[in-house]
């Protein structure tokens, strides 16, 4: 098993000397952080009090009640059988470091989350069972590195509703490294929701395998912090296994988001989709780098990349790269790019039928993420996405901590699922099982 301590110190010496990026492609398209270990520390009692004061805040406002809320160096759980919280120096620590998709020599931030973090959310979903939870993910001015681990047993099924909010006056950063594992015929749909504080860096890094026949579908959801910067890998590594992915990102007042994520079809008949919707105002930038590989033997494979971004002013801009790596032939692979203001003649139309051009404005926002919201399956997460960027849009782009979860407040839903199925390449195959 694992030395800890060492592992740690080998951590710390690759945060300090790796580069920023070791892509040089997207080196000119990043958002640079200025990421600091910090040496003081918030007394645990004080840690605890944010954790306390944000959950009632939360409950008190939208009702839901969490299986467990996590602060660096602690929880608070109600006790759900799959999951519990390991710390440092235990030997499950060691073994979950050991056996962890997450390499520190990998990249800069993952070194970071692995030199600083002292805990580990482990959620086990036997064989042949169900769970669903609700967790949240409270930053107060100290750092929030966590590692969760996540296995789901072979024909088993899991629905994880994240949460992730700040409360503080000092630059902080919530890192995660989520590291996913799925049986035979197992499957999972995780939403992860960020509503953090101006002052708080996001870090997100995911890796995900699945074993023959198994299905994952992550939801992200970005409206708050004031840089978000995101690493992940989805790999469809089963027979005939889905991967699917959504990014939603709702920016204004000069947030910073940076997302790399990458879907890799690495089995036959395997299917693998990754959209990304992106809205931009008040001097806000946005790159979504979405990567498809399609390996050699994926015969039969199905690949998906589609970017869309929305700027609401001419201060805010994004930059989308799809990029696709076909090393197969007998597969389907599609991408697609398309950004843009506001359309005009949608607006004008809509004004001339007596609606004022702000409330138009919404409209036209309501329904440029109305696909991506359409594609959650969590009631309650669809609900909370749909509350968070509403209130957001009609504040007028200010970082909102908690709304209320109002059924105005709801993203009217499309007729059709973003993604690869409504691509025209597939027309044949939707009309056969029609």
């Amino acid at each position: 098993m694992i030395d800890q301590k060492r592992f740690v110190d080998d951590a710390l010496r690759e945060y300090s000397k790796l580069p920023g990026e070791l892509e040089q492609l997207y080196t000119r398209r990043s958002v640079p952080l200025s990421i600091e270990i910090k040496q003081e520390s918030l007394p645990d009692k004080k840690k605890e009090g944010v954790a306390v004061e944000l959950h009632n805040e939360l409950h008190a406002k939208t009702g839901v009640s969490f299986d467990a809320t996590v602060w660096e160096g602690g929880w608070f759980t109600c006790g759900s059988p799959a999951m519990k919280l390991v710390k440092f120096g235990e030997d499950e620590y060691g073994e979950l470091l050991s056996n962890s998709q997450h390499k520190s020599s990998e990249d800069k931030y993952v070194a970071l989350i692995h030199a600083t973090s002292r805990q580990a959310l482990k959620i086990d979903v036997k064989d042949s069972t169900a769970a669903e939870l609700k967790v949240l993910f409270a930053c107060s001015d100290d750092p929030l590195p966590v590692q969760i681990h996540i296995s789901v047993g072979d024909g088993s099924k899991l629905t994880l509703f994240e949460w992730h909010a700040s409360q503080g006056h000092k630059d902080t950063f919530s890192g995660m490294l989520r590291d996913i594992r799925l049986g035979k015929n197992a499957s999972c749909e995780i939403n992860v929701l960020h509503n953090e504080g101006q002052n708080t860096t996001v870090l997100e890094h995911t890796k995900s395998r699945g074993d023959d026949r198994s299905s994952v579908k992550v939801n992200y959801v970005y409206a708050g912090s004031g840089t978000a910067r995101a690493r992940n890998l989805f790999e469809a590594s089963g027979y005939e296994s889905k991967v699917k992915v959504e990014e939603i990102i709702v920016g204004s007042k000069k947030q910073k988001f940076d997302l790399n994520t990458y879907v890799v079809n690495a089995a036959e008949n395997s299917e693998a989709s990754l959209g990304s919707a992106a809205l931009a105002m008040q001097e806000c930038a946005c790159y979504l780098k979405g990567f498809a590989k399609i390996t050699n033997g994926a015969r039969g494979a199905r690949s998906f990349v589609g970017e869309k971004g929305l700027l609401v002013d001419n201060t805010a801009r994004i930059n989308s790269i799809p990029s696709m790596s076909i090393g197969e032939n007998a597969v389907k692979a599609t991408h697609s790019s398309a950004t843009g203001p506001i359309d005009h003649d949608s607006m004008f139309y809509l004004t001339s039928r007596g609606i004022n051009a702000e409330t138009a404005k919404q409209l036209m926002i309501f329904g440029f993420f109305s696909e991506p919201i359409s594609s959650i399956k969590s009631g309650l997460a669809k609900e909370v996405a749909s509350s968070i960027i509403t209130a957001k849009i009609k504040a007028g782009g200010e970082l909102i901590g908690i709304p209320e979860l109002k059924a105005e407040n709801t993203i009217w839903e499309s007729a059709t699922e973003p993604g690869i199925a409504h691509h025209y390449k597939y027309r044949e195959e939707r009309e056969a099982n029609a």
